[in-house]
């Protein structure tokens, strides 16, 4: 609604405003139709413009098959004495994603203590023919990737809510 101009009395307006009857929402330009928008070009609407979105988090606006970094690895766990499995992240970010599996003696230390058993792997398995010493145990930690800029997907979190970091894999 324009409202311009007006009086009462000896009072009288003589400038212009706007009202909005609406809460306006914040879309993204969704350039590539993924359903998810550039943070970088919001516009401000009552209703949602053509080829705009709510979800401004794509980190690829030019590949519908790239939107974010993944989510975390789930049931990471052995099949057999030698074989661990995992289920895909349940936000994969991507049409492909790879994974990095993780291994070290010390459940603290994913950086210094850590060798990479599997890099950029496909599949949501790996082998580890390694056996720990009498005494001693293995960790391991499985991250998802994919082709977003800072790609790596979480490694989970410590017990006390912090992000667990891990080496790069080649």
């Amino acid at each position: 609604m324009m409202v311009w101009g007006g009086g009462n009395g000896s009072f009288k307006l003589s400038t212009g405003g706007r009202y909005c009857t609406c809460i306006p929402t914040t879309y993204y330009r969704d350039a590539d139709g993924d359903g998810f928008g550039s943070g970088d070009v919001p516009v401000e609407s009552c209703t949602q413009p053509s080829g705009y979105v709510a979800d401004g988090s794509d980190c690829d606006d030019g590949s519908a098959s790239l939107w974010r970094t993944p989510g975390e690895v789930r049931d990471l766990l052995f099949a057999d004495d030698q074989t661990l499995v995992w289920t895909a992240p349940a936000e994969g970010g991507a049409t492909s994603l790879v994974y990095d599996l993780l291994l070290s003696n010390d459940p603290t230390d994913f950086v210094t203590s850590a060798t990479c058993v599997a890099s950029d792997a496909a599949a949501t398995t790996a082998i580890d023919p390694l056996s720990p010493v009498p005494g001693a145990a293995f960790f391991y930690l499985a991250r998802a990737q994919n082709a977003c800029p800072k790609g790596d997907g979480s490694l989970g979190t410590r017990s006390d809510g912090t992000g667990r970091i891990g080496r790069t894999c080649p």
